[in-house]
């Protein structure tokens, strides 16, 4: 739907899959969405907004798309074996950045312009927002949490606050 006063009008995706987790490209020009078909692995698509077929991009899994703020890369998480991912958007392999990101915590993350922010769970109820910093590929903790938050966590545009579903704060990094 365009915005304000468009009419709202389906995309169809892949009929007959169970499609989720849609996102736009920065141009505006493309949905991302993951799709499955019964017991076979989600995988992420790419489809153009005013019409066109889908386009596979991933071939191991995928959930959960997002892409790059200057458009060179996809970041997701792997639902069934977890993790986070990114691959070039023109093509080619795969790379893990993160380990210690579940399969089924596949909103739990934020991308921001110099890394991604996420939901770390430890043994229970020890949870800490994490840091992955482009530049060092290192994590940094960034605050430990004395509850255990909902599912989510969302970046402010200005990247100055980050919000889980109970709770919000100021970034610190």
């Amino acid at each position: 739907m365009e915005i304000p006063g468009g009419v709202p009008h389906l995309v169809e995706t892949i009929p007959g899959s169970d499609n989720l987790s849609p996102s736009w490209s920065r141009d505006g020009k493309w949905l991302y969405f993951a799709s499955k078909r019964g017991s076979e692995p989600f995988q992420i698509w790419k489809m153009p907004f005013h019409g066109g077929s889908p386009v596979r991009l991933t071939k191991n899994g995928g959930i959960s798309p997002v892409e790059s703020p200057e458009g060179r890369y996809l970041y997701y998480v792997k639902y069934e074996q977890g993790g986070l991912w990114k691959m070039r958007l023109e093509g080619g392999e795969e790379t893990q950045l993160l380990t210690d990101i579940g399969g089924g915590g596949w909103p739990d993350w934020a991308l921001g312009a110099n890394g991604i922010y996420y939901l770390k769970y430890g043994k229970f109820p020890r949870v800490s927002i994490d840091f992955y910093e482009f530049a060092s590929g290192r994590t940094i903790p960034i605050l430990s949490l004395d509850k255990e938050p909902g599912w989510g966590l969302s970046l402010s545009n200005m990247a100055s606050r980050l919000c889980t579903s109970r709770m919000s704060f100021p970034n610190r990094t």
